[in-house]
């Protein structure tokens, strides 16, 4: 029974090229939930694609990749709107805002909070073809303001959502289909971005970097480097299956600084946080109602990682092209 299975199955997970391009069946596409798409809009066209995260998290990986519980729980409500625009059918612009709301043994954040912003240019190297057989290649060019809450947060450290940093980063992408002989599309999507280390970020009392209260000083953080694939099957019109492969490094930070007793003492604080670490999944499927409104979801969570926090983050996200 397995080998007739096996033998059914095989015709269709091979690529053909028997279809001509206006031969082939419509097709529409959300999006996976991680890796961008290398493939700029048409000069004019705008997306829009809020997204709504619940994270949850309890332990972490130690420095040799362990999981181990965490002190305290965690539980967040995330909400993330990138926005795009085609300026040219070369060009691309994106902005993203986001809210964050945050609990934590039995403490809450004021409300949902402002999260870092992130502007991007793309620019598009190769468009593809009609039938996508031909691979879309695209450089990005990003920057993160800091625009969440980082420090001075004595009254409550939970309302800490940003990182403080003004961050560049760099990423390549590509983007390309493969027709199966069941006239069913896959679209594979890879990208690396990175970012190099930014410049160090003042720190004034309780911060998200953990300083005490009357705490004065800085912290630089470190380089990082960000890996995903993604692959997405056609089932029919409306229906897609997606999964994303992710894998983060950020290089080490390092804190220094003083704090104020008070007693009038003066304690200098000198702190490295190791490089963290994470490979991560996410399984989605994907709905879409036409060639311009789709839903996905599905979950993103940690498989392996060191020195960073282990997760779990159902999301949705709605895709609306004006």
């Amino acid at each position: 029974m397995k080998r007739k299975f096996l033998a059914a199955l095989l015709p269709c997970l091979i690529p053909v090229q028997a279809l001509a391009a206006d031969e082939r069946p419509t097709v529409n596409f959300t999006g996976p939930l991680l890796t961008p798409n290398a493939k700029n809009l048409p000069s004019g066209v705008v997306v829009i694609e809020p997204y709504l995260i619940y994270s949850s998290g309890n332990t972490f990986y130690d420095g040799h990749g362990r999981r181990q519980k965490a002190s305290a729980s965690t539980h967040q409500w995330q909400n993330l709107v990138p926005m795009f625009v085609g300026i040219t059918d070369r060009l691309q612009a994106q902005l993203t805002v986001g809210a964050l709301r945050v609990a934590s043994e039995g403490r809450r954040s004021g409300g949902s909070r402002m999260t870092d912003t992130t502007a991007r240019l793309q620019y598009m190297l190769m468009a593809p073809n009609a039938d996508g057989t031909r691979p879309a290649i695209s450089v990005n060019y990003g920057h993160r303001f800091a625009t969440g809450a980082y420090h001075r947060l004595d009254a409550n450290p939970l309302n800490g959502v940003g990182s403080g940093a003004e961050v560049d980063s760099l990423s390549v992408l590509t983007q390309h289909f493969i027709w199966l002989a069941n006239g069913r599309p896959l679209r594979w999507r890879a990208v690396a971005a990175y970012s190099p280390s930014p410049s160090r970020v003042n720190l004034r009392g309780v911060s998200t970097y953990g300083t005490p209260a009357d705490f004065r000083g800085h912290v630089r953080l470190g380089r990082s480097l960000g890996m995903y694939a993604s692959a997405e099957y056609s089932i029919d019109q409306h229906w897609v299956l997606a999964l994303d492969l992710a894998y983060d490094r950020e290089e080490s930070a390092w804190l220094s600084g003083q704090q104020h007793l008070p007693s009038g003492t003066i304690e200098t604080i000198e702190r490295r946080d190791p490089a963290r670490s994470v490979y991560s999944v996410a399984p989605a499927v994907e709905y879409n109602f036409d060639g311009r409104f789709g839903i996905v979801a599905g979950v993103h969570y940690s498989l392996a990682g060191r020195h960073n926090g282990a997760f779990f983050k159902p999301m949705v996200a709605v895709n609306m092209v004006f």
